[in-house]
């Protein structure tokens, strides 16, 4: 029976024969899939700098997850997830909680999940959060306003070996905007094997984003000599993370 998600190796198909101009249509015809799904595809699982096989991969599998979490979650235990969150815990605040408690398992990610539905349903629960709001684009202004990182390292300053792709432990870091710009995903890929690490985050704040960065490549610190940052402003503590993870020069904003 043919899986009804898209497997990897078909998103890296589709990303192959877009960049060829092959319509929908004919991808569908190809991947034996309806043309509505890969353009579904793309919609929900690109990036503002376009679709990426496995960041899209990261993605669905995250949703995939989180939608499963929540459907094994009973009313009562999502009545307890809300009083702690109205105690203006954070989400994984209120996950590490309950595991220590012995109470039940759940992810960060899947109570975000739950306060998005939340909101949508006319709920108060995004009001708890700390760091909820969204800035606004100045009027007529098309592009974010991104400004120079201070002490930033320039990507052409890494050293040669990062560029060959010939060791593991050289990491790219990128952020991408939630629907409706309702919270972010972080993600980090190792060059090298496309190993891919991913946590949403409230909002694209350069605090949220540090935190997510750390605890993402702490259980790799040994596997992590250069992160490659862009210019984005939620990387604005580069330097905090390099001290943190690897060599100060090692963090870099491209």
């Amino acid at each position: 029976m043919r899986n009804k998600h898209l497997t990897q190796e078909e998103r890296y198909q589709i990303h192959a024969l877009r960049r060829q101009g092959v319509s929908f249509a004919r991808i569908g015809a190809e991947l034996n899939r309806h043309r509505s799904s890969i353009a579904r595809e793309f919609k929900r699982n690109a990036s503002p700098r376009g679709y990426t096989p496995a960041k899209a991969h990261t993605m669905a599998r995250t949703r995939q997850t989180d939608r499963r979490n929540a459907r094994q979650t009973s009313a009562a235990q999502w009545l307890r997830v809300e009083a702690y969150l109205r105690l203006f815990l954070s989400p994984e605040q209120v996950a590490g909680r309950l595991r220590l408690e012995g109470a039940f398992a759940i992810s960060h990610e899947t109570i975000y999940q739950h306060i998005y539905q939340d909101k949508r349903r006319g709920g108060d629960l995004i009001g708890y959060l700390r760091c909820q709001k969204v800035r606004r684009k100045r009027y007529g202004s098309g592009q974010e306003r991104r400004g120079v990182l201070r002490d930033r390292v320039c990507i052409d300053q890494r050293p040669p070996i990062v560029a060959r792709k010939s060791r593991i432990g050289d990491w790219e870091g990128d952020t991408v905007i939630g629907k409706g710009h309702q919270g972010a995903l972080v993600t980090l890929v190792e060059r090298k094997s496309r190993y891919t690490l991913s946590s949403r985050v409230a909002c694209r704040h350069s605090e949220g984003v540090t935190q997510a960065v750390i605890r993402l490549l702490r259980p790799y610190q040994h596997l992590c000599h250069t992160v490659t940052f862009d210019n984005g402003k939620e990387f604005a503590e580069h330097a905090f993370i390099g001290q943190c993870l690897v060599s100060r020069h090692d963090v870099v904003v491209g």
